[in-house]
Formats: C-alpha cells, sequence, structure tokens
C-alpha cells in the first residue's frame, strides 16, 4: 500500500504521516528536489522593528530579505570552520549539505535512477499546543517513477509520502491499484498560527494567505487539482494532537477496503450510477438486482416507460405538476427503479440468495412487489419518507434478511 498526502501550507501533512509510520508501521518516502513550497527562510529573522513586512519570494519561501541580503548571511554563516553548521543530510556539525562526505548507495543495483538517504530520527517538539513531528527513517528517490518501481515489488508492505506536489507525480502513482490520495486542509488563520508558531513569528495573515493562495490556486503548479482528486479529504482543525490522532485512528486508512470496496460498496456505487439514467424530473433513484454468486442480474432507474416520452420532457403531468410527495401517485406514469429492476430480470431468474441494492430505501409500493419475487435481502444508502412502513411489510412478509442500511459509502470522505 502507497499512501499520498497533499494540502496546504502547515495543514498537518506531517503529523498525518508521523502517525502512519509510528500507528501502522508505515515507511516515509521522499522525492528528491520537490517543487517549492513556502516554508521558513534559513537565516535568522532580525529585529521586528528593522524588518519589512514577509513577502511571499519567487524561490517560493516565506522570508522577511531579499535575496542578496539572504545569500550574504549565508556566506558569512559558514564562513570559517563550519563549527555552528549543522548537516541537513547526516545531521553532523561542522559541514554543509554540499561537503557531507556520507555516500547515497544505491538500492538496486541497475537502477542508476534509484537512491537512498537514510536520515536520523529527531525528537518531537511541542510548541504552543502545536506539534513538530520527528523526521522518521526514510528513503529518497530521484523521481517518481523510481519509488513507484520500488514499491512495486513491496506493493504489501506499508508506505506513505508527502512529496505529491503536482498531476504529474499524482498521474504516475495513481498507476498503481494500491496507492490512495489523501488531502489534508485546515482554515487559514489555523495554519498561519501554525506557521507562527513552528517557522517564522514575524510572518504577516495577509503575508502568509498571499503564499497561501499561490501554493494551492497557481495555475501552472497550485496544489487545488489534487486535492480534488483525494479519495480521503482530512479537515485538520483541532489543535490537539490526541483529538487528530482520534480521527485517524476512526477513518481506518491502512484497513485494505480502501483499496478494492466491499461488495456492498461496490454495488451501490453501480445502483449510484445507474440512476444517472433516471428521466423522472421529481427524484434521482437507481436500483441493481444481484444473484447469490455476486453476479449482476439486472439493473433500473426511475422514468416513464418505454415508448412514452421522458418525465423530464414533460411526458408524466403528475411529476410536472409540482405536487408534494405521496400526492396524485394514481397518475404517475415513472416506473421506479427497483420495479425497473424486478421486471428486466423476470421471475425465473430472481432465484434463492437475490439482493436488491437501491440507493434510496424503495417506497411502500415497490415493498410488496420486493415480497412477491422472493428477494432475500434489500441494501439502500438513503432513507425516505416511507422508511417505517416499508420495514413493516419486510418484517411481515419480506425479505429474511431484512432492510439494511448503509453508511458512509461516499468515494469523497471529509472528516
Amino acid at each position: 500500500m502507497l499512501i499520498g498526502i497533499c494540502g496546504g501550507i502547515c495543514s498537518g501533512k506531517k503529523t498525518v504521516a508521523q502517525y502512519l509510520v509510528e500507528h501502522h508501521g508505515f515507511k516515509l518516502l521522499r522525492l528528491e528536489d520537490p517543487s517549492p513550497t513556502p516554508q521558513r527562510s534559513e537565516t535568522p529573522v532580525p529585529n521586528v522593528a528593522a524588518e519589512p513586512a514577509p513577502q511571499y519570494a519567487p524561490s517560493g519561501h516565506l522570508s522577511t530579505e531579499s535575496e542578496s541580503q539572504q545569500q550574504s548571511k549565508k556566506k558569512k554563516k559558514y564562513k570559517g570552520n563550519g563549527s555552528g553548521v549543522v548537516c541537513f543530510i547526516c545531521k553532523e556539525p561542522g559541514h554543509v549539505k554540499s561537503d557531507c562526505p556520507t555516500s547515497s548507495p544505491a538500492i538496486n543495483g541497475n537502477n542508476s535512477h534509484t537512491s537512498m538517504v537514510v536520515r536520523d530520527t529527531a525528537p518531537a517538539a511541542h510548541t504552543n499546543g502545536t506539534f513538530n513531528p520527528p523526521i522518521p527513517p526514510q528513503l529518497t528517490f530521484s523521481s517518481a517513477e523510481a519509488l513507484v518501481d520500488y514499491v512495486t515489488v513491496r506493493w504489501q508492505a506499508r508506505f506513505v509520502t508527502t512529496d505529491v506536489h503536482n498531476e504529474a507525480i499524482l498521474d504516475v502513482f495513481s498507476r498503481r491499484p494500491f496507492f490512495m490520495l489523501i488531502s489534508v486542509d485546515a482554515p487559514l488563520t489555523v495554519r498561519h498560527a501554525r506557521f507562527r508558531s513552528l517557522h517564522n513569528p514575524h510572518c504577516t495573515l495577509e503575508s502568509f494567505a498571499l503564499a497561501s493562495d499561490s501554493h494551492l490556486y497557481d495555475p501552472h503548479n497550485g496544489l487545488q487539482p489534487l486535492i480534488s482528486r483525494a479519495t480521503v479529504r482530512l479537515l485538520n482543525t483541532s489543535s490537539s494532537l490526541a483529538h487528530l490522532f482520534a480521527t485517524l485512528g476512526k477513518l481506518q486508512l491502512a484497513d485494505p477496503v480502501r483499496l478494492r470496496p466491499s461488495w456492498d460498496a461496490y454495488f451501490m456505487s453501480l445502483a449510484t450510477l445507474a440512476s444517472l439514467r433516471s428521466n423522472c424530473m421529481k427524484r434521482r433513484v437507481g436500483a441493481v438486482l444481484v444473484g447469490r454468486e455476486k453476479r449482476v442480474i439486472s439493473t433500473g432507474y426511475n422514468g416513464t416507460p418505454r415508448g412514452l416520452q421522458n418525465c423530464s420532457d414533460g411526458g408524466c403531468s403528475r411529476c410536472n405538476s409540482g405536487n408534494s410527495s405521496g400526492v396524485g401517485l394514481a397518475t404517475c406514469l415513472c416506473i421506479h427503479a427497483e420495479e425497473n429492476a424486478l421486471l428486466e430480470a423476470g421471475r425465473e431468474r430472481i432465484r434463492e440468495g437475490a439482493v436488491l441494492y437501491c440507493d434510496t430505501c424503495p417506497c411502500l409500493t415497490c415493498s410488496i412487489k420486493i415480497c412477491q419475487v422472493g428477494i432475500e435481502e434489500v441494501v439502500y444508502a438513503h432513507g425516505y419518507s416511507m422508511d417505517t412502513e416499508t420495514a413493516a411489510v419486510f418484517r411481515q412478509a419480506g425479505p429474511p434478511n431484512g432492510l439494511i442500511h448503509l453508511e458512509n459509502l461516499e468515494k469523497m470522505e471529509l472528516y
């Protein structure tokens, strides 16, 4: 399994990844040279009274100084024996990243594009209620293709990456059925407070908002197209780490069902897809009739019968008159989705063990027909005004396994 995490600045991506590493045994994977995202300037922040307002630098960093000033300070900082410098690669003092003696051995001798850098775990820090997760041991790859190749031969293991920076990377990851994208978001003011606590206490809300807008909505590198493609959307509004971890625990992100839906979710998705063909202008409903061997027998949706003008084109005067629910049903010309599926199947094809999936609970009229043909179980996703009456009919003469209400079947989940 490979989970990709995307989201805005300080939305909590690294914390979610850290949760997966610590609580579910995931291994963190990284990509070299990620797309620039606003982050802390490497130079120390001078006195507030003497500094200009923070700006969003072209390089993608929230900075309080010009690039030339930063470069000048870097040169001064690294001048001498380097006793005050800590290497980004090996975390040892005395040299910078470019002078690091630590080599990056190849994972696979036949793949020159795949390299591994193991980074040590740093202690966690809590600042004003904000959790700064430690950096776990990780593998770094030169490209999205190299990362996918590495995971493909180990697809039964668990991996997570926060380096989903654009749709090109996402398209590479999405080719594999073991990949799932999660987006993490939080209100602007919450993310701004986290950024000030963790990175730059002098960053103004306006400066952060400009950087955040560019990060999310830039026409070339914005993250919004990725967020819209996420399978799970997490809203991280709390500053409590315990609350966030409790929410993540309820999501069961490591459950294999996330990658391959259950039979109930699969057939309910087919019922929802069938409902898109509905021509009734009052309600859109779909149904799927399934045999004991998990084979689809028939599908149906609501609308006028074959040969009549579609309801949405004025074919049913009752629906088009604007009558409220339950009024004038005797003059309605529309066939319900459940009726349509039963008629298409015919009595001969409805055998013992048949299950009817409906995206809306069957009405009273459909329920007596379901009893008559011998359906064993009815599964629905959304309630209707006659749920109580339908359940009473099924208890007396209907499916022996009764009426089952499924919840949270939406592909996009927002927590």
